[in-house]
């Protein structure tokens, strides 16, 4: 888009949907579809977080095993398990710092730090994170059907891939090789 018709459009009140943040790589749009979806899975915070939990080592079983509190507790005990409902906003009120620093780069690479520091720091593997992308998408699938869209997975999908980014050059500084 030329200079002229990106300043009419500014003018208008459109953003650039298109350019991706130098930072991130996300796009105004994909920013706008975490923001929103974001909103639907703080609706009922800690029933998604914990739904999220649930589905997590439900998919992956090993990262039950990070909790001291979690093993050996069926799924069906940690459902209704008020330590995990405590865990599960906690981690969706660190989920939230991301999503309101989204427009800033510099914030946002400091929380992710932070979020990798905190858990390396209890011996919890980059593979962990990894997983945890992969499986992000099918579980808001599976909570939000129809509002989870491809383009929504998308944009999580990217999020998590500049976490994950960051958190593998701060365990290549730190030495950590989990």
């Amino acid at each position: 888009m030329g200079s002229a018709s990106s300043w009419f459009w500014y003018m208008l009140g459109y953003e650039d949907n298109t350019t991706p943040d130098p930072a991130t790589g996300l796009t105004q749009y994909q920013k706008s579809l975490i923001r929103k979806s974001w909103k639907l899975l703080t609706e009922n915070q800690k029933e998604n977080g914990v739904a999220f939990f649930i589905a997590l080592f439900k998919e992956y079983p090993y990262t039950q095993d990070y909790f001291e509190q979690f093993k050996g507790k069926s799924l069906e005990e940690l459902k209704t398990s008020t330590t995990m409902r405590a865990h599960a906003t906690t981690v969706m009120y660190s989920i939230g710092s991301l999503v309101e620093n989204l427009d800033d780069a510099e914030c946002l690479v400091q929380l992710c730090q932070k979020i990798g520091r905190n858990h390396f720091h209890r011996e919890v593997s980059l593979r962990s994170f990894v997983d945890l992308q992969k499986m992000f998408g099918p579980f808001l699938k599976e909570s939000f059907k129809k509002e989870a869209t491809d383009d929504v997975v998308k944009a999580w999908d990217q999020l998590l891939g500049v976490l994950n980014s960051l958190l593998k050059n701060l365990a290549t500084d730190l030495k950590y090789n989990k």
